[in-house]
């Protein structure tokens, strides 16, 4: 039943993790609105 394609939730925590990590956000600080999200 496995495709090889990842799925697309995973995709997501990958990119957000990695827009915590280019952003240098900090335990507690806000993550970006929406629209920046889907903007990068």
């Amino acid at each position: 039943m496995s495709s090889g394609q990842p799925k697309v939730y995973i995709e997501v925590i990958k990119q957000i993790n990695n827009i915590i990590n280019d952003d240098q956000l900090g335990s507690g600080d806000k993550l970006p609105s929406e629209r920046e999200l889907s903007d990068r």
